[in-house]
């Protein structure tokens, strides 16, 4: 049965046409895109996976660059104190060559001490990357917390220095402190009286301000006899003596104050996806306070002075601190190292687990070419042959015509 209001061929060609052109379309977008999914309609679940997965490797990217910062940091540090050591090591070499010296070489060994010193102080305050600062370069050590070096009953001892933050008002009680400090001055006579660790103070005192205004330094039996003080070797003496007793008050009043400097910060190296949870990871990278080194190599530097080189027993003990500080700075040295290096470690991590997202993410939606390019070739055929297929049954109703002739 024919009909002239229903073409069931044309529908039926028609219908073919429709699904080949949406085909076709559908092959050129992903040839155009090179994406088989680029949309939520096209595979909801491969979808919603692949952009949690595009925005976990964009993090791991931002993660990377803020690493090379801290990377910087470390290593900017690391190259400090790598110096700060190689310093340490030539203050340790001179205060051994000094356990044999004579008064003739004291002089010059201590400035080269004290040289030494500056050049640690300096090392210190330019071992930094963009303002971070992972060796106390801020300076973060107040005098009452500078290491001391200083003789007591006849025997030395050495005392570490420790790094502290203190509130504005803590210091304003401390400085309160030593400017309230008096101390009754010694005359000559009183100076002559001194004995053991208290001569060897004074006349250090003297021969500091004398080195200064560049006149001869006292010997100890010049010191013994009262009418060698003039009033300028006194008046350098009880200046010491007050300033020592203002920096014990000093130290009393911080006694139980401050916070200890942190020795590591926590660095966040990655994301955690576990469930639905979501999380960052984290490591642990050192800080050191090369600035409490340098405040023991300084304190040994000032107390070796004259009087005090002939010191068995401070050199015994002077000796011993050096050696201990010089381990400080090879331990300083050791853990920046450890440090810049996990942080490279973990930095080769992220960029390889930032490839394999990558190309996870590329198998579920990027679309394979070499398939498309056939597909369209044969969907272009397919096109061709239900445009025909179409106009033939189109064709059909006009045969009915010559059944009316």
């Amino acid at each position: 049965m024919s009909s002239i209001n229903t073409n069931t061929q044309a529908m039926n060609a028609l219908s073919t046409l429709r699904n080949v052109n949406n085909n076709l379309s559908t092959t050129q977008e992903r040839i155009a895109t090179g994406l088989k999914i680029s949309s939520g309609k096209d595979n909801a679940a491969y979808f919603s996976i692949s952009e949690s997965m595009k925005g976990d490797s964009a993090m791991y990217s931002a993660i990377d660059e803020g690493l090379t910062l801290t990377k910087n940091s470390v290593a900017a540090a690391r190259k400090g104190a790598e110096s700060f050591q190689a310093l340490a090591q030539k203050f340790t070499e001179r205060m051994a060559f000094s356990q044999n010296a004579t008064d003739s070489v004291v002089a010059p060994t201590q400035s080269e001490l004290q040289e030494l010193v500056k050049q640690m102080d300096t090392i210190i305050a330019q071992s930094t990357f963009n303002g971070d600062d992972l060796v106390n370069a801020s300076g973060q050590i107040n005098p009452g917390n500078q290491a001391t070096m200083e003789g007591t009953g006849g025997t030395w001892t050495f005392t570490a220095g420790a790094s502290k933050n203190y509130t504005a008002a803590e210091l304003t009680v401390a400085d309160t402190a030593r400017a309230g400090v008096t101390a009754s001055a010694l005359d000559g006579a009183a100076a002559s009286a001194l004995t053991g660790a208290a001569k060897t103070e004074a006349l250090a005192f003297i021969n500091a301000a004398r080195t200064t205004a560049g006149t001869v330094a006292m010997t100890e039996a010049e010191f013994d006899t009262d009418t060698n003080h003039s009033a300028a070797d006194l008046a350098a003496l009880n200046a010491g003596l007050t300033a020592k007793a203002g920096d014990a008050a000093y130290k009393a009043a911080l006694a139980t104050a401050g916070t200890a400097v942190e020795t590591s910060r926590n660095v966040v190296t990655g994301i955690s996806r576990a469930g639905n949870g979501f999380a960052t990871t984290e490591i642990s990278i050192n800080q050191v306070d090369l600035k409490a080194l340098a405040s023991g190599f300084k304190a040994i530097a000032d107390a070796a002075t004259t009087g005090n080189i002939n010191d068995s027993d401070f050199l015994a003990k002077a000796l011993s601190a050096t050696n201990s500080l010089l381990n400080g700075s090879i331990d300083a040295s050791t853990k920046l190292g450890q440090s810049e290096k996990s942080i490279e470690n973990q930095q080769e991590f992220l960029k390889n687990l930032t490839d394999t997202l990558d190309t996870g993410v590329g198998a579920m939606v990027d679309a394979d070419m070499e398939a498309e390019a056939a597909r369209l070739q044969a969907l272009q055929v397919q096109q061709q042959l239900a445009t025909q297929s179409l106009s033939i049954a189109n064709e059909g109703p006009q045969n009915l015509l010559s059944l009316f002739r």
